[in-house]
């Protein structure tokens, strides 16, 4: 039960937003849902950023010495007592950048607070998570993704579903799931004897900090790429267009992380070498069917499911399947990226093939941009697996794929 919950929690999330996609399409319509799509992707980062990359850091420590997670709990609360503020300014200068009325600035003032509360969500998290309380973890997701389901879908139905709702049922669900952390987080601690802190100097913890916070705040900037990119250079009607097909690489990188959670499941002591290449050659194989199967899908429903207004999508469907081709290649280097944290050139180089791809979009169209976005993606995981692998890197072995994914009875 406790790990059918923490599955459930996880898939939860893009569950959700498969059924409120429709609704808010239908209700919002193209300019509008473009706006909301910018609010939310900034507030990722904003809580990005406000993590600093703690939470990894508390999962290591807690783990050696459960001990120190009344150390860790208070450090993160610190550090969101610091981080709110700067949160909410970037809310309310978005929001009036966006020109968004009063219902819809003081709603997205809210979301970007919570959000600036980050650091002590993901140490918490983390403590549940490595103390053994997957289920709790797996509860808080699914209670944060109903609240916005059930919200919208209520809203919807009574026919009073606007942006500024759709904002506000955000920022109940992040905090729904930060009570739900809380809660139990505190209940541990009543049961756990505190522990000091090794004594770590702060250059030493600052260097840990930034290794972890650098290879999430890459994988949320590689996981967007194809947003930003719209954001950049489309108008807001054109970001919410895209929005639409963007499910396809969303729901597809979710498959890719799921595969490889699975490998982890199943064969824990592979070696991180093996394990990248194989799943670099299984995602990247997984992900023509895949792509191909989320294209003929919003080929035919999203006519039927968001209506007329959002017919113009169809348009970036070949884009947008190109990317999720892409994160194909590059999702398993990012797990790998995220263990070792040496590899220095591999951020510099998606950064190089986003700004080429930018520049492709400026100068022939954005569509041509996204279809370079994902090549890039694929020389540079192609160039990481090499350098990982060597020419290994094209030796197809079904019994070590068979060994990573299926577990011998």
């Amino acid at each position: 039960m406790r790990a059918v919950l923490h599955l459930a929690g996880n898939v939860a999330p893009v569950l959700a937003g498969l059924v409120t996609a429709p609704l808010t399409a239908r209700s919002l319509g193209p300019a509008a849902r473009g706006e909301l799509a910018i609010v939310l992707l900034i507030s990722v980062f904003v809580g990005l950023v406000g993590a600093l990359g703690l939470g990894l850091l508390a999962r290591h420590d807690v783990a050696a010495n459960p001990g120190t997670m009344h150390e860790w709990s208070k450090r993160g609360r610190r550090i969101s007592g610091f981080s709110v503020t700067a949160a909410l300014v970037v809310g309310v200068g978005l929001g009036l950048g966006l020109g968004l009325g009063s219902e819809e600035l003081i709603a997205t003032a809210v979301l970007f607070t919570l959000a600036g509360m980050s650091a002590s969500k993901s140490v918490d998290a983390n403590i549940l998570i490595v103390s053994g309380y997957t289920r709790q973890f797996g509860t808080a997701n699914l209670a944060a993704s109903a609240t916005i389901c059930l919200g919208i879908v209520g809203a919807f139905v009574a026919g009073v579903l606007t942006l500024w709702l759709v904002i506000g049922l955000n920022a109940a669900s992040l905090a729904v799931q930060m009570i739900l952390i809380v809660v139990p987080r505190a209940e541990l601690l009543k049961r756990t004897p505190p522990e000091g802190l090794a004594h770590e100097r702060f250059g030493s913890l600052v260097r840990r900090a930034w290794r972890a916070w650098r290879a999430q705040v890459t994988e949320a900037l590689v996981i967007r790429a194809d947003s930003i990119l719209i954001m950049t250079q489309a108008s807001v009607q054109v970001v919410g267009l895209y929005a639409v097909t963007a499910l396809i690489p969303q729901i597809a990188y979710q498959v890719f992380q799921t595969m490889i959670q699975h490998s982890y499941a199943i064969a824990p002591l592979v070696r991180i070498r093996e394990r990248t290449r194989i799943l670099w050659q299984v995602c990247i194989v997984v992900s023509l069917p895949l792509s191909a199967a989320g294209g003929l899908a919003a080929f035919i429903l999203v006519p039927i499911l968001f209506g007329p207004s959002f017919i113009a999508s169809l348009e970036w469907l070949l884009p947008a399947c190109m990317v999720a081709i892409g994160l194909a290649g590059l999702t398993p280097i990012l797990q790998h990226f995220a263990v070792s944290g040496s590899d220095s050139w591999f951020p510099i180089a998606l950064l190089v093939g986003a700004t080429a791809s930018g520049l492709c979009g400026v100068v022939v169209n954005t569509a041509t941009g996204l279809v370079v976005l994902a090549v890039m993606f694929l020389v540079t995981a192609g160039i990481y697996v090499y350098l990982v692998a060597g020419p290994k890197m094209f030796c197809v072995s079904w019994l070590s794929i068979r060994h990573l994914f299926w577990r011998e009875r």
